[in-house]
């Protein structure tokens, strides 16, 4: 999945070994700030107006109602089967996301967060603005990692994970 600075939402299948398949959805006047793929294939979009969900199936953007119609969201992600979105300093889950949604608060951070990522292990890691990195495991609250000198204030860009290895990428590298 790729978006292009013109808001054409990409998605890129492999046809063979030497072909691309290429589809694409315009999201024209639309700032993304974050972008997912659940395990059923839609792709879920943080814009700048509000969460779009476009449907793998037949790439049509489907703008959706309250409580999806929110502003501010800074980060997404797809945990055990959840939706989960950070708007600004809050990060809250989505429940009932097939029937009548609702969001449910989790955690308010010191500041804004950038990036949310889940480990094999359920951990889950927020990336914020200028406050470092959170981490809340199965069942515990978010903590904020304060031990690490190199990420404590660290502005995180991304995060990621390979098998027992987690990958922080900040404005200062990665680590």
């Amino acid at each position: 999945i790729a978006c292009t600075e013109h808001g054409d939402l990409l998605t890129l299948e492999l046809a063979s070994h030497d072909s691309l398949i290429i589809k694409s959805v315009n999201l024209s006047g639309e700032q993304i700030l974050s972008i997912i793929k659940d395990n059923v294939g839609n792709i879920w979009c943080g814009t700048k107006s509000g969460l779009k969900l476009i449907t793998i199936q037949f790439l049509n953007k489907i703008s959706l109602p309250k409580p999806y119609s929110l502003n501010k969201i800074t980060a997404l992600s797809y945990i055990d089967n959840e939706l989960w979105v950070a708007l600004d300093k809050d990060i809250y889950r989505v429940i009932n996301i097939r029937k009548e949604a609702e969001l449910q608060h989790v955690f308010n951070t010191k500041r804004t967060i950038t990036k949310l990522h889940s480990d094999n292990r359920g951990t889950i890691w927020a990336g914020t603005y200028g406050a470092g990195i959170y981490r809340k495991s199965k069942h515990a609250s978010f903590v904020n990692i304060n031990t690490i000198p190199t990420i404590k204030d660290e502005t995180i860009l991304d995060i990621s994970s390979i098998n027992d290895t987690l990958w922080v990428a900040g404005l200062n590298g990665v680590q």
